[in-house]
């Protein structure tokens, strides 16, 4: 089985190559925007030119016991409609932990509020929901001095 340790949002992840370390370059909690994003009404929602990732650090429940497995990034609006889905694999076959790095082009708006990463892992054939990220998408009004 696989265990999940912790899982990220950030806008730009670097792994070292002498060390295997990785570095969470600006981590996201929220994104302010500024000037006029209409809010969607309909069933496709808009299409926020962001890039960003998810970085999750996983191990094997037994260190002695090989594991292999797939896990699922799920993107949910404020009224928990699922807006975007990201298979990723957990290969634990050879060694004792291992990062998964989602990479994310262009976000999914549906108007403003808290959004969630909703990461599920499957285990002896179930979907387990081991994390749940937190996104809030919140407007701005533009300052007096910008021009529209």
């Amino acid at each position: 089985m696989i265990k999940h340790i912790w899982s990220v949002l950030c806008q730009q992840s670097i792994v070292n190559r002498d060390s295997n370390n990785i570095s969470l370059i600006e981590v996201i909690e929220q994104l302010s925007i500024e000037g006029r994003v209409i809010e969607s009404e309909s069933e496709k929602p808009k299409l926020l030119p962001l890039s960003f990732n998810i970085v999750s650090m996983w191990i094997r429940e037994n260190l002695d016991e090989p594991a292999d497995s797939k896990a699922n990034v799920i993107f949910l609006s404020p009224r928990d409609k699922e807006l975007s889905r990201k298979e990723v694999h957990i290969d634990l076959s050879e060694y004792q932990r291992f990062r998964t790095i989602s990479r994310i082009n262009g976000l999914p708006f549906s108007g403003y509020g808290q959004y969630k990463f909703v990461i599920k892992v499957l285990n002896e054939g179930d979907w387990k929901t081991v994390a749940t990220l937190p996104l809030s998408i919140l407007a701005i009004k533009k300052s007096k001095d910008s021009k529209d």
